[in-house]
């Protein structure tokens, strides 16, 4: 997969959040190293693989709260994936 279908699910995945936790997720989202979120959510960059920071990002946001948090990006995954008509196993991408 290419980046820019990660950088897609990095956005879905903090939207869905930011409906959960508000701001709070977009500043998380800036804490790990690997990813950089403007304010607004319209600019997303990975710094490192695309894959990594995904998978860095949800595990940030378990760390806060826990396994539903998981649930909520691996659905957000799913969506951006069908989004873009593709036809990738999440467990592939999530780890």
């Amino acid at each position: 997969m290419n980046d820019n279908i990660y950088i897609d699910c990095i956005k879905e995945i903090i939207h869905s959040q930011m409906a959960i936790i508000g701001p709070m997720a977009i500043s998380q989202a800036n804490l790990s190293h690997d990813i950089i979120v403007d304010p607004n959510l319209t600019e997303v960059k990975v710094t490192t693989n695309g894959k990594q920071a995904l998978n860095k990002l949800i595990n940030t946001y378990a760390e806060l709260f826990g396994h539903i948090s998981v649930e909520v990006s691996r659905e957000a995954v799913g969506k951006a994936l069908k989004k873009n008509n593709i036809q990738e196993d999440i467990s592939n991408i999530i780890e």
